[in-house]
């Protein structure tokens, strides 16, 4: 019985918290945000499909090395911007508060994972050129430094496109969701429902 009661009060807490907040409406925000974002990614890749596609026809050595390297940086981030712009048209709204919970915090743990990797590019990037200059063949020293600085300016640019999604995401989730959620909170090990009696 007294774990009856107990179920039930939390259960009759929760759905009080709820009253006044819509989820889906916080999901449709969270989309967008992702959805406008995923517009600018292929914004900058479809940028560096065209200008280095240009470029890497009219140039030659590590100039043209930079450009052939953007035109790959722009079909990578072109790419994944389509598929995640086609799975966000899809995208569920009406979740649970529990589940909008983990969903946006895996959104922006996935901005914190990409930002981590845009340093491994700027530092492969950085090596690269190191390398080139103890390389005897030219061709492959201009291919090396080429390709560095474009790791370098594409890593460089995703960390600052990461770093403001996860900050319009934080932002959007403090001020739409944690704020109508009062009795939830999350700590290292998971979820917490405060329940007052």
């Amino acid at each position: 019985m007294r774990h009856f009661l107990f179920l039930l009060l939390i259960t009759l807490s929760l759905s009080g918290i709820a009253q006044d907040f819509s989820t889906t409406q916080f999901n449709q925000s969270k989309n967008k945000i992702t959805k406008n974002g995923m517009w600018v990614l292929g914004g900058w890749g479809t940028a560096n499909i065209v200008g280095s596609g240009i470029g890497a026809f009219t140039t030659t050595g590590e100039t043209q090395a930079f450009h052939q390297m953007n035109v790959g940086w722009g079909i990578i981030n072109t790419g994944l911007a389509a598929l995640s712009l086609a799975g966000n048209k899809n995208a569920k709204t009406d979740l649970s508060q529990v589940e909008t919970v983990k969903q946006l915090e895996a959104t922006k743990r996935i901005f914190l994972v990409n930002a981590a990797l845009d340093v491994a590019y700027m530092a492969t990037g950085t090596y690269m050129i190191e390398k080139s200059k103890s390389v005897d063949d030219i061709k492959r020293s201009d291919l090396l430094s080429g390709f560095g600085k474009s790791f370098i300016l594409q890593g460089a640019g995703l960390m600052i496109f990461d770093a403001i999604m996860y900050a319009a995401h934080t932002r959007n989730g403090n001020r739409k969701l944690y704020n109508n959620i009062s009795g939830l909170s999350i700590g290292p090990s998971g979820f917490y429902v405060a329940v007052s009696f």
